[in-house]
């Protein structure tokens, strides 16, 4: 949806000395005042569902609130948030064996990530006897204080984006929607360093999460910073994170045409749809130009096929998506229902209803689901429908309410190019570059194209940057390849471990080898592993073997030989070894959630939003 407008063509580096860069860290503790010296109440946590309690609050898990100034930049006005923090408490700092104090966060942005605390150390056995781990609900997040602001817009104005620029001019002027950004989350993190009496910080993001551990590492990493894994990475040499979004469509292609279209073709026993994955795209792109696009992507979202772009294992319901759109895109019912639609969540709510009749138990019970999930959706107005029927009434002025952290944080943490003109023209390139997130209605003009802010990521100082490692699945949808290999490569005193041929996001602990090892050995002894390692990915869900999907990566993790024209050639896997599963899940229903909401919001405004997080859905 992006483009790199505000991107520079290397890496730019601040440089000075360590002690001065040292001396000039914010002291959160001064800053802060009397918050200071407040005293956590630790209590058991509530982690929102009985399983996920029972599971992870184990004896040394416990969970606080901590107070936190509103705003780092008056943290004297005496305006405060709340942040809901757990700890998996291991040992104390001052303890010999003592190796830190690990946060965590899940991405997004606005992830929740209280959880995250007791699930890495779950993930990591072989570092429990070193470290105490950190979860933490961001502001604006989960149980952590909220922010929202009110606008008004006229409802049936031409201009089709007249609600998101009131929106935008609303909201990014609001003082408390202000203080929802990756620099203010910064200080909270440093501040609840402080509170544990941890001596540096050490860090495991996933997605968005390795933009947020890259603002602390630039502003806090010379005094404080600790040890650094940004796992499925965003280029955090860049100013703003307008250039994710603008390759999140590309690299979501590049998975669907070489990495799942080319499983799919490897299991026609199962899904009937032949061995060419080029005519399975073919059929795939034909059949669902007959539905309405909204109806394909509620789909791949309620049946569970979009979270396997980020969790590949997940890859079965993807094929089980992809056969039911071709076989009902190529249906008479499909045929007859060409025309455009009054509700597109009623024409899914009918296309899921006539697939369920062939669908068996198993799937019956979640087409079921999605159905119910839908239903808020199929009696509502669109927002076309909305806008004629403002245009017909005495009162056209309507007033929203935005509250949804994902925005106010993309878009606080740095400007992106202005106006709708702009994205208009872009959009229709990216959508020759990507079908599929075209046809997914992914390619909008965003909230942030009408909000401005003077907020940038800070320069990296080569100097004082903490030894960092990034870890990069080759075909990741959401962080694509570019930018992780770029962060591994240009961020200053940073390793990259890349994953040839692997398409998940959020990797570690991986179950190789030659993956893990050399992250657990960094978190134990601080040895940082070489400058640049190419491993291989473990073979996907049902095969036994791995294939190359795109093109093989030489030692330097360059792409030789062309692009991979085959689905039946082999590539070596690394040694398995055990890892916990425990998160995957949560990151892949974390990526359904963001692409249903982003596009629910395109057709139906903010109530549609609002009508799924009142029945559950969201």
């Amino acid at each position: 949806m992006l483009a790199p407008a505000l991107a520079v063509s290397s890496a730019v580096y601040a440089t000075s000395t360590p002690a001065a860069a040292a001396s000039k860290v914010p002291d959160v503790a001064a800053l802060a005042g009397d918050l200071a010296q407040q005293k956590l109440a630790w209590e058991t946590c509530d982690f929102g569902d009985p399983a996920l309690n029972e599971r992870f609050n184990v004896k040394n898990v416990s969970c606080a609130t901590v107070v936190v100034p509103r705003d780092w930049h008056d943290p004297g006005n005496g305006k405060t948030w709340n942040i809901r923090i757990s700890q998996a408490k291991n040992l104390d700092p001052e303890n010999p064996r003592y190796q830190g104090t690990m946060f965590v966060n899940p991405g997004g942005p606005g992830g929740e990530g209280l959880i995250w605390g007791p699930v890495m150390q779950e993930r990591t056995p072989d570092l429990n006897p070193y470290y105490n781990y950190v979860g933490f609900d961001p502001r604006g997040v989960g149980q952590s204080s909220h922010a929202s602001c009110s606008y008004e817009w006229d409802s049936a104005s031409t201009d089709p984006y007249a609600e998101l620029k009131a929106a935008g001019q609303a909201c990014s002027s609001n003082a408390d929607v202000r203080t929802i950004s990756t620099e203010q989350t910064v200080y909270d993190m440093d501040f609840i360093r402080h509170l544990l009496k941890a001596p540096k910080l050490s860090y495991v993001g996933y997605s968005y999460g390795t933009w947020l551990g890259t603002w602390y590492e630039n502003v806090f990493g010379a005094k404080y910073g600790g040890r650094f894994l940004l796992d499925s990475s965003i280029d955090g040499t860049r100013p703003t994170l307008q250039s994710t979004w603008d390759l999140q469509p590309i690299a979501r292609d590049r998975q669907f045409t070489m990495h799942m279209i080319n499983w799919i073709a490897r299991h026609d026993k199962t899904y009937g749809l032949g061995e060419d994955p080029y005519k399975i795209r073919e059929r795939y792109f034909a059949a669902t130009a007959k539905l309405d696009p909204f109806t394909v992507l509620l789909a791949w979202s309620l049946l569970g096929g979009a979270g396997a772009f980020s969790y590949n294992a997940d890859y079965p319901l993807a094929g089980d998506v992809v056969q039911f759109l071709i076989e009902f895109g190529e249906s008479e019912e499909a045929t007859a229902r060409t025309a455009a639609t009054e509700n597109p969540a009623a024409a899914a709510d009918t296309m899921l209803a006539t697939i369920e009749k062939q669908a068996t138990k198993q799937q019956r019970s979640k087409i079921k689901d999605a159905r119910e999930q839908l239903a808020p959706l199929t009696e509502l107005a669109t927002a076309e429908q909305q806008r004629r029927r403002s245009a017909r009434s005495a009162e056209t002025t309507e007033t929203g309410v935005f509250e949804d952290p994902f925005d106010m944080i993309r878009c606080n943490d740095g400007q992106w190019t202005q106006g709708s003109a702009y994205w208009e023209d872009h959009n229709a390139k990216q959508a020759k570059k990507a079908p599929l997130s075209n046809q997914w209605g992914l390619l909008d003009v965003p909230l942030c194209a009408f909000w401005r802010t003077n907020t940038l990521m800070p320069v990296a100082d080569a100097d004082t940057f903490p030894e960092t490692v990034v870890l990069q699945g080759e075909l990741d949808s959401q962080t694509g390849w570019e930018g992780g290999y770029r962060a591994g490569t240009e961020l200053p005193n940073t390793s990259l471990i890349t994953i040839d041929n692997e398409g998940s996001h959020g990797l570690f602990p991986y179950g190789t080898e030659q993956v893990d090892r050399p992250i657990i050995n960094y978190f134990l002894s601080g040895k940082q592993p070489k400058d640049i390692a190419v491993t291989q990915a473990l073979p996907l869900v049902q095969d036994t073997k791995t294939y190359q999907s795109w093109a093989k990566l030489n030692k330097k993790a360059k792409h030789v030989g062309g692009t991979v024209t085959s689905p039946w050639v082999p590539a070596v896997a690394g040694t398995k070894i055990d890892a916990s599963e425990a998160g995957a899940d949560l990151l892949a229903a974390g990526l359904s959630e963001q692409l249903l909401r982003q596009r629910v919001r395109a057709v139906y405004g903010e109530k549609g939003v609002d009508a799924l997080n009142r029945n559950g859905t969201l």
